[in-house]
C-alpha cells in the first residue's frame, strides 16, 4: 500500500474488532432462523433465500449512509499501474547462507 501511496487504517481496538465479530455472529444467527422460518431444507432454496431476501432485508435493516457521496478513489498513474503485479505479489525476506542457498518452506535454493 506504501508503494501506491494509500494509507491502511486497521481496526485493532478490541471495540472495533468486537463490532465486527457481534455483526458477524448476529448475520449467521439471523439467517439460520431466517431460513427455517421460510421451511427451507435444501442449499439451492438457501442461496436463492440469501441473495434475494435476505440480504436485502439485512442491509435495508443495517447499512449505513456514507458521510460524503462522491467517489473518493483516485484514479493510478500509468507508472503505478505497470507495478501493480509487483506491488501485490507475495514478498519474503531471506538469508543468503554461506554455500549461496535460501530456504523457503524447507525447500533449499542454490543462487547462481
Amino acid at each position: 500500500m506504501q508503494e501506491l501511496d494509500i494509507e491502511v487504517v486497521f481496526a485493532n481496538s478490541p471495540q472495533a474488532k468486537g463490532k465486527v465479530e457481534r455483526m458477524n455472529k448476529t448475520l449467521q444467527d439471523r439467517k439460520i432462523k431466517e431460513m427455517r422460518l421460510a421451511k427451507i431444507d435444501d442449499v439451492k432454496e438457501a442461496n436463492e433465500f440469501v441473495k434475494k431476501e435476505f440480504v436485502v432485508k439485512f442491509n435495508k435493516k443495517f447499512s449505513a449512509k456514507p458521510s460524503k457521496k462522491q467517489d473518493l478513489h483516485r484514479k493510478l498513474t500509468d507508472q503505478e499501474r505497470k507495478k501493480l503485479n509487483n506491488i501485490f505479489s507475495v514478498k519474503n525476506q531471506r538469508t543468503v547462507k554461506n554455500d549461496f542457498t535460501i530456504q523457503y518452506l524447507n525447500i533449499y535454493f542454490q543462487l547462481d
